[in-house]
């Protein structure tokens, strides 16, 4: 088996990307790794080039697993989300200075890609383990988005059979500074407990 999970550096004015820190960690565990057969990388913050990494890490290794995780701060638990949708659109703009406004992700591309990860599955573990968790159905239209729908989009063109999704995690109680006081957090080895999980249960372990 083989396990492709990315998350992404650092953007805008947050100084910590707690999805850069758990995959990381996640990287850093050679038994988990060994586990699941692990490929892990911090992708950039950039709508194009973290989606054409994406493709080039699915198209090179045939992952049975992907999953991509972001940051999304203000969220309370671990949010798996349902959809991927064929849509950049920010106001603010992405690593490389790029403000999409509306544009399709891929021009013939349908409108949006269910996950494929258990998310029902999903839920229940990570709550037995005390981990807040719920499906969500609006991944919004950032970068995580933008590598959720081409992870997708990769896999079908590539006709490969192979569970993938988002999961949205909150901030790391570790790096809140004064300004991010009013935010909800989980500790790094929640999120740690939470993806790695997510890994293990998606391969129906």
């Amino acid at each position: 088996m083989t396990s492709l999970l990315v998350g992404f550096n650092e953007f805008l004015d947050w100084k910590v990307n707690p999805a850069r820190i758990v995959v990381e960690t996640i990287r850093a565990d050679r038994a988990l790794a060994t586990e699941v057969g692990l490929i892990a990388e911090v992708l950039p913050t950039e709508f194009e080039a973290a989606g054409s990494r994406a493709t080039q890490l699915i198209t090179e290794h045939r992952p049975d697993v992907v999953i991509v995780v972001g940051m999304a701060a203000g969220r309370a638990g671990i949010s798996l989300e349902r959809v991927a949708l064929n849509l950049d659109d920010s106001e603010k703009p992405d690593n490389a200075g790029r403000t999409p406004r509306g544009s399709r992700i891929v021009a013939e591309g349908p409108l949006a890609y269910w996950s494929t990860l258990p998310l029902q599955q999903l839920v229940q573990t990570l709550a037995g383990r005390g981990i807040p968790a719920q499906i969500t159905n609006f991944a919004g239209t950032f970068v995580c988005n933008h590598t959720f729908y081409t992870a997708r989009h990769t896999i079908e063109s590539l006709k490969h059979k192979a569970a993938c999704g988002l999961v949205h995690i909150p901030l790391m109680s570790e790096h809140l500074d004064g300004s991010q006081l009013q935010f909800p957090s989980l500790s790094r080895a929640q999120l740690t407990l939470a993806v790695s999980t997510c890994l293990r249960e998606s391969h129906g372990r």
